[in-house]
């Protein structure tokens, strides 16, 4: 049997491994940090202390405002969750903590409204992660079929390709095709572009306010 309590054995531990940096701290997705914050606001902690817990600080040298956030979100919010749905997500967040301070309104059910807008915004960027997806998909499959036509008429002896390069009309083709090319392109880039607009959050989403 050891002669060190074990409370003295976790202190011991801890002196000898060392805090873990920001850098260290393992990282969550959006509706995690929202889940685990409500889980703390439950279990009895204020608001402040949670946030401080979290970033494993010391609540009496936190203060809930601006910085505070979006400091809690860059150090425990993954990078793989995207710019847009991070810069999305930390004025809401803001926005809930600030009205629970002011109003005295309950944090929690604040925090459960916004857990179920982060779910929400999070299927929306799935379908339409799927929708573009399946749009460039199908330009690039139109793109390759004038390729696989020449391909099969060499290879049925229709001698498309020698048409195409020797004669003048081949080569007006070929300029006329290149063109085309061109054009649907930049159609096809300008309406990807112009769905990613109108698909992008309203909230916060390019902000110079909430940039680090």
């Amino acid at each position: 049997m050891s002669i060190f309590p074990s409370s003295l054995r976790t202190l011991r531990i801890r002196m000898l491994l060392g805090r873990p940096t920001r850098s260290q701290l393992p990282r969550m997705t959006c509706e995690e940090l929202v889940t685990t914050l409500i889980t703390l606001l439950r279990s009895g902690m204020t608001l402040v202390d949670a946030c401080a817990q979290i970033r494993q600080q010391s609540s009496a040298s936190v203060v809930l405002d601006d910085y505070t956030v979006r400091a809690l979100v860059r150090d425990r919010v993954e990078v793989e969750t995207g710019a847009g749905r991070v810069n999305h997500f930390t004025p809401q967040l803001s926005a809930v903590c600030t009205l629970s301070e002011i109003s005295g309104c309950s944090a929690v059910h604040c925090l459960e409204i916004l857990h179920e807008d982060v779910k929400r915004s999070r299927v929306r960027a799935r379908r339409k992660a799927d929708a573009i997806a399946v749009a460039v998909m199908t330009v690039r499959v139109l793109c390759a079929l004038p390729i696989f036509t020449l391909l099969l008429g060499e290879l049925t002896g229709t001698h498309a390709l020698s048409f195409l390069l020797t004669t003048h009309v081949g080569w007006c083709c070929l300029a006329v095709t290149c063109a085309c090319y061109v054009c649907g392109g930049l159609w096809t880039r300008a309406l990807l572009q112009a769905f990613e607009k109108a698909t992008k959050p309203r909230l916060g989403y390019g902000s110079g306010r909430y940039q680090d």
